[in-house]
């Protein structure tokens, strides 16, 4: 049930964010770039009815709204409408949204007499402690505002404004917005001016904790070597090879066996790794044969260049699908989402600290 400050009726008149309405179609013409953010201003209510949505399934309250510039009937969660108008006539509000019995407040006890509160009343003969008693029940109920169904504010809570904090307040209830800090932190005192100041270390951290700065090396390899090397033998130098020839290739020619593919051979499997880093060289390319179409080349669509002359498109695509990184069986009471690259990573992290 759906409680608001103006409850809602055929004629009411309203708002809500261009992104809660449906259908969109003629939304999003109105407003082609602020989609999201932009608010419908002069939606008319024509109805209420209930909804299920398309996502989940959930019933939810639905106004069926009109618009002078929309051709069609329009619908909107209760919840994302906010009336800004009611209806002209009180008895075409909605059976559900009708104000409940209003719950009043009494006026804090004061010494001094509310002016205006007692009111003579000279038509009645009564005495004067009725009388005492009738203007005290008349400065109550002109003192103490009417409090609506609250039920709208507990909600929307995490939606509400200073103003609405406020309003509730100025009801009577209590607001407990979350902004006050606990008691132990109410009487802090506040800091002033400079606190600390920067001092130059005299101690190098690094000398102290034995760190050397020695450059980089690798084993048995010496730069003066390295310098020499082509982009292969780097490649290998770099490269767990030993994993590659005994783990990665005989795996995954076992599965490429089962399709009966000829058997993948290690010069073969550097070729397919190498095309692979290479086009993960160059962004927006989300198709993989564009780089093995036959078309020539364009500046402005496909990818920069044709990868044909190093390997067969279906080749690549056989050599993907069946690609196995381990040799290692899985536990069966547990299931490692990780399990397929594990030894992957351990015989990189192995090859580097030893070379």
């Amino acid at each position: 049930m759906v409680y608001r400050k103006i409850p809602a009726g055929p004629g009411a008149i309203g708002e809500a964010c261009a992104r809660f309405i449906h259908p969109s179609a003629h939304i999003r013409e109105m407003f082609p770039h602020d989609h999201q953010e932009a608010r419908l201003t002069n939606l008319t209510v024509t109805g209420k009815l209930d909804r299920q949505m398309a996502r989940g399934g959930k019933v939810i309250d639905t106004y069926k709204l009109s618009h002078p510039d929309v051709p069609e009937d329009l619908y909107c969660a209760c919840n994302n409408f906010k009336v800004i108008t009611a209806c002209a006539n009180e008895e075409d509000v909605f059976d559900d949204e009708r104000p409940t019995r209003r719950r009043r407040i009494a006026a804090p006890a004061n010494d001094a007499p509310v002016a205006g509160a007692v009111r003579q009343n000279s038509a009645r003969n009564v005495s004067d402690a009725q009388e005492d008693e009738q203007a005290q029940r008349e400065s109550a109920k002109d003192a103490a505002p009417s409090i609506p169904n609250h039920q709208y504010y507990v909600d929307n809570r995490a939606n509400l404004t200073d103003a609405d904090l406020s309003e509730i307040r100025a009801m009577g209830l209590e607001v407990d917005d979350d902004n006050e800090p606990v008691p132990e932190n109410r009487n802090v005192p506040k800091i002033t001016g400079r606190v600390g100041s920067w001092t130059t270390p005299s101690i190098c951290a690094r000398k102290a904790g034995n760190y050397s700065n020695v450059k980089g090396h690798f084993v048995g390899h010496s730069w003066e070597r390295v310098k020499h090397y082509d982009e292969l033998q780097l490649f290998q130098l770099c490269f767990p090879m030993k994993y590659l020839k005994e783990v990665v290739v005989p795996e995954t020619n076992k599965r490429l066996r089962r399709t009966k593919n000829r058997p993948l051979k290690l010069p073969e499997f550097i070729r397919f790794l190498g095309l692979t880093l290479f086009m993960a060289c160059y962004e927006g390319i989300s198709d993989c044969d564009l780089w093995w179409l036959q078309e020539a080349m364009s500046a402005k669509s496909g990818a920069p260049f044709r990868l044909g002359q190093f390997m067969s498109n279906n080749q690549y695509k056989d050599i993907m699908q069946v690609l196995l990184l381990t040799n290692i069986a899985p536990l069966t009471d547990y299931v490692d989402p990780f399990h397929h690259v594990c030894q992957m990573q351990d015989e990189f992290n192995n090859h580097y600290q030893k070379s």
